[in-house]
Order: structure tokens, then sequence, then C-alpha cells
């Protein structure tokens, strides 16, 4: 459970949209609530599942730079990727180090991931082996990516659309399968890279302080990613 204590703004992308949404003082999110994936997929076990509930306002603390830039202060910072370059320096080793825990579960990561689309997904389940071993490809090196991110801080909007990913798109697209059902693979993905690290930030016991401040920065950072990927692959 994570009080909000003076943040006024906040960008939920558990269910892979990214929204901008205005929460007051005094609200907090809560854990093990329904809709993991806002699209009618059953919840995924982990924490912040993006719905909130009110509670007591906390005293307010002096707002740092990226708390400004997350509650709307455009004379600070008017981008995503921008936000990516103003974390703390706890915050950016909290996500390096677990950035660098999740490569080696990369590979299952990986396959839990390509079962959740073709579940949810049905113009996703394709018997022909070479397409289905490209989503696989397009996947794997969409976590890839999103793992370097953190351990390197690359900022968003330097990065790239793995090339397995997009051979996927335009080999999909010779099929004629519509775009609305790969984006909604980017916004399903997103949720669950967003519950799997969380997860691992938990194992870490930030104090509060970080905890909520990781929490926005990856929130945004991943934002950013399905936007900064999504607009990509449409132009394919």
């Amino acid at each position: 459970m994570v009080m909000v204590s003076r943040l006024t703004r906040y960008v939920l992308t558990v269910g892979g949209a990214g929204m901008l949404t205005a929460f007051p003082p005094g609200f907090v999110f809560e854990t093990d609530l329904e809709d993991s994936a806002g699209i009618g997929a059953p919840p995924a076990p982990g924490p912040l599942h993006g719905l909130i509930l009110p509670a007591l306002a906390t005293s307010a603390e002096p707002p740092t730079k990226i708390d400004r830039v997350a509650g709307g202060d455009t004379a600070n910072c008017s981008t995503v990727s921008a936000v990516t370059e103003v974390a703390t320096p706890a915050v950016a080793e909290l996500e390096a180090a677990v950035a660098r825990e999740m490569e080696p579960a990369l590979p299952a990561l990986t396959e839990e991931m390509v079962a959740h689309f073709v579940e949810f997904i049905p113009d996703l389940r394709i018997e022909d082996e070479d397409i289905r071993e490209l989503l696989h490809a397009s996947s794997h090196a969409n976590l890839v990516t999103a793992v370097d991110i953190f351990t390197h801080g690359i900022p968003v909007d330097q990065v790239e659309v793995p090339a397995a990913a997009a051979h996927y798109v335009r080999r999909m697209a010779q099929r004629d399968v519509p775009v609305e059902s790969l984006l909604r693979a980017y916004r399903l993905g997103g949720g669950l890279f967003l519950q799997w690290w969380l997860r691992a930030v938990e194992r870490h016991e930030p104090s509060s302080r970080t905890l909520l401040a990781a929490t926005k920065h990856i929130a945004l950072v991943a934002s950013e990613y399905i936007d900064r990927i999504s607009q990509t692959l449409v132009e394919i």
C-alpha cells in the first residue's frame, strides 16, 4: 500500500494505456484489486493494480524535482523522456539493481508474456511456426530493451524499435492482422512488465519515499516506451 501525500497527478500504466489521472492528497494505491490489465483480463498477482481507495492524508514533505515534474510542473519538464533523466540517485540505483536481477529471468518472462498474448488476443493465435517464433523473438527483444533502459539509464527518446518487433509487425500486416491487436499486445505487455517490476522492487524493501518515486518513474517510462514503439510500428 502506497499513500500519496502531496502529488496531484499520476500516470497509471497498469492497464497499459498510460492515463494521466489527478489524485488529491491522502489517496492510496491498494494491492490485490481487480482488472490488472484494464481490458477484462484476470488480475495477476502483485502490487499496484491501478485502483485507488481514499485514506487519511499524511503530512507533506518538500517535493523533489521528480515530484514537481510528475505533479505537472511544466517549467521543470514537459516530456516523459526528460523525466527519465531526473530520477534521484536512489531511484536510479534501485532501478539498475532490479533490472540486473530481472535479466536472467527474461527467457521465462518471455514465455509467460507470449502465453498471455495468445490467450487474450485471438488474432495472435497463428499456427505457423515461423510466425510464433517471431512473436517470441519480438517479445523477448522488447523485454531486453526495457531492462537495458533501466540498467544503463537510456532515455526513451533514444530507443529504437527492436528489429524482431518490426519484422513481426510486417509479417502480421501481410496476413491482414488488425494493427489494434498488435497495439493491444503492447498494452498487455506493459501491464505485465510493470507488475513483475514492482514485485522485484518490493523485495528490496526501499523506503516509502524511494518506493513512491520509483513507482512514478517506472510508470512514466513504461507509458512513454509503449507510446513511442506503438507510434513507430503503426508507420511500418
